[in-house]
This record gives C-alpha cells, structure tokens and sequence, in this order.
C-alpha cells in the first residue's frame, strides 16, 4: 500500500522523502509554495476534489487543473454522505468527461452514503458505469461504520480502492496487504504532531482542527514527532 501524507506547506521538500505519491488537495493550489511543489514533482498524482473539506470544485476545474499539474488521477466530485448528489455529481461528471475528452487521466469514485445500504449501492452503480478505474473509501465513513463496511466495500471491488483518509489504525492492519488496497491518504500524522503527540489508537485530535495551510512553523517536537508518526503508519 503506497502512502501520501498532508504535511505543512514549509515542510513540503523536508518530508518528500516519505511521499510514495502526491495527493493533490485542489483547493490550496492556490498557495505558491503548493502549487510550485506539486507542478515540479514528477511522482504519481492524485487530484482531489475539495469534498472532505466542503468545497466544491468543478469537474471541469479538476480536468483543467489536472492537464496544467501533469496529474494521473482525478476524483470526481462528491457530496460527503449524500448518495444521491453524489451519483447526480457522477453522471455529471462523466459527461463532462466525455465533452473535454480527457481520456488521458483515470477516475476515482467516493463512495457516500447514510446507511450501509447506501454506501454498497454507490460502489455498485460507481463500478457498473464501466468509468471508474479507482473507487475512493473516506475515512469518515470508516468511522461512522467502523471496518466492518471496509472489509465489504474492498472484498466487493473488483477495482483497486484508495483509503481517503485513515478511519483507524485498525484500517491499515488489517487490509494493508489486502491486493485491492493501493494506497491511502492522510493527514493524521500532523494532526497528532501539533499536540506533541505520537499517534495513538484510542483516540486522535478532532478532524478538520488543523488546517494545513495554517501551519506556518513546527516547533523541533513537533517536527521529529511528524517524521515517527509517518514512520510508524508506515512500518504498521
């Protein structure tokens, strides 16, 4: 499983020895120093769509964006939780898709929904259109449902899955080896870090407390907590 880690934007050439590949947060492409250090990188590129964050960037944004940073992934957008909206989003999507003829990058579907039910019909439906080469698995699905909807989603996939976010270090144990688990996204190890933390399993700071964009400078603690926290999900 190849791992990409959300770190502050000072600390971006610092900590690239750790990224397998890049996931790009579209919405702080932005800032010069993140924009500079995405567009240089010749690693695999995972465009995000903003969702966890609440922001909507368009399809047609995504794609625009996609061809000017050389990526290879997209995600398409979604609406967190929302089924509906997010299979409106897909359709949507895909026909945008079809008008600019970017068949030069692959997809990625998040998967949503409000129940159990919910979320295995979107992975359905995602899968059944025959477009989405990668289906995206949200972290705070994972927590709401915990890794009994996990272990559905990915031994039900017969396309590669994408961890967006990590729900639980029980997550990465448990289908880290598994061969339709291809890599996963996280900013959990910064996250922890800004509280002179290591990571732990009982608990972990609230999501969304730490913006990365705000993290200006790490204090020697935090910076060497940072680097254990990215090596210990990685050695899990």
């Amino acid at each position: 499983m190849k791992w990409s880690f959300e770190v502050p934007f000072n600390y971006l050439q610092t900590l690239d020895k750790y990224q397998d590949y890049l996931f790009v947060l579209s919405q702080y492409l932005n800032d010069e120093r993140y924009y500079n250090y995405i567009k240089q990188s010749t690693k695999l590129k995972i465009l995000d769509n903003g969702a966890n964050e609440n922001e909507f960037v368009s399809m047609k944004h995504l794609i625009e964006r996609a061809r000017e940073l050389d990526a290879d992934i997209i995600v398409i957008p979604d609406k967190q939780f929302d089924y509906s909206a997010t299979k409106r989003m897909l359709m949507n999507s895909l026909q945008v898709i079809d008008d600019m003829k970017a068949d030069e990058f692959q997809y990625m579907g998040a998967i949503q929904g409000k129940s159990e039910e919910e979320i295995l019909s979107c992975e359905n439906e995602m899968i059944e259109t025959g477009r989405v080469d990668y289906l995206g698995l949200p972290f705070k699905i994972v927590m709401e449902y915990g890794v009994d909807i996990v272990d559905k989603v990915v031994n039900s996939s017969p396309i590669p899955v994408h961890f967006l976010g990590l729900g639980s270090l029980q997550q990465v144990k448990l289908f880290k080896n598994h061969p339709n688990v291809v890599s996963i996204d996280t900013s959990l190890p910064v996250n922890f870090a800004m509280v002179h933390s290591g990571i732990e399993e009982n608990w972990r700071p609230r999501p969304g407390t730490y913006k990365i964009p705000n993290i200006e400078k790490l204090d020697d603690k935090q910076l060497r907590l940072l680097e254990f926290n990215i090596l210990k999900l990685k050695g899990i």
